[in-house]
């Protein structure tokens, strides 16, 4: 259990929880954007070490959808629903060409789940969309017993709660 291999897949888990627990405290979008696209990055490159192929492609997919709808938004200013159906598709499409096992039916769920939250400008629904998901990927993280990654998934979902505490809150305060 302790190769090399999964040692290094753990330093990119540790990567994975800073940046993406920073993105529910962030307000600005573009911001939230690029370090969602730089935890998938360190996702997907530990589920590589760790030979969990559904969520490392999930974990890439992610960032080219995350980039188009950051170019998207950038040159028409506004949504583009053809690009959410477009990489959700590519999230199931793709899935289904790593099919393994039931397991990672469970990635495509949430891999659509999270494609939808990060494409969309509200930040309760991302919150919200952010911790449902948490319980996918910590029943995958089980299944593959990525200790730190099973410890992530939890940390995050506390820091998730939180976050959307504070929104609600502040929110409150504003009115």
């Amino acid at each position: 259990m302790w190769t090399t291999n999964y040692i290094i897949s753990q330093v990119f888990a540790l990567f994975f929880i800073i940046i993406f627990g920073a993105t529910f405290f962030v307000k600005n979008k573009k911001l939230l954007q690029i370090l969602y696209i730089s935890a998938s990055l360190c996702l997907g490159i530990e589920y590589l070490f760790l030979e969990a192929y559904a969520g490392m492609v999930s974990s890439f997919v992610s960032i080219i959808a995350t980039l188009w709808f950051l170019i998207n938004e950038k040159l028409n200013k506004k949504k583009d629903k053809l690009s959410l159906i477009v990489t959700s598709l590519i999230f199931i499409v793709l899935g289904i060409v790593f099919f393994q096992g039931w397991i990672d039916i469970i990635i495509m769920i949430a891999s659509v789940g999270a494609n939808y939250a990060i494409w969309q400008d509200n930040p309760y629904v991302y919150r919200i969309f952010g911790l449902s998901v948490s319980l996918f990927w910590l029943t995958y993280d089980i299944f593959y017993f990525t200790i730190l990654q099973m410890v992530s998934d939890v940390v995050l979902f506390v820091i998730k709660l939180v976050g959307t505490i504070k929104l609600v809150r502040d929110r409150k305060r504003q009115q």
